[in-house]
């Protein structure tokens, strides 16, 4: 997912201000880079109590598409005004 973001590997400006001031955006995107996040994507892959992974067209967004890291970043109108 990080690759189709940012393919060039660029530092964002998020990462070289001053911490303090977009501490919360800067934890929220390393999450999001690293799948250290709980979107239904990344819930999904775990074992659910031996039932196995979940499929992916099951990993729903309320929206009613699947939870993406792109669906939630670009498509979802439900985070759009994020």
């Amino acid at each position: 997912m990080y690759n189709t973001i940012n393919p060039h590997y660029s530092v964002h400006d998020i990462y070289t201000t001053k911490i303090g001031e977009n501490e919360f955006d800067r934890v929220s995107w390393t999450r999001l880079r690293i799948n250290g996040h709980s979107l239904a994507v990344e819930e999904g892959r775990w074992n659910r109590r031996g039932r196995g992974r979940l499929p992916m067209e099951e990993r729903g967004c309320s929206c009613g598409q699947v939870q993406t890291q792109r669906h939630v970043t670009e498509h979802c109108p439900r985070t759009t005004a994020l």
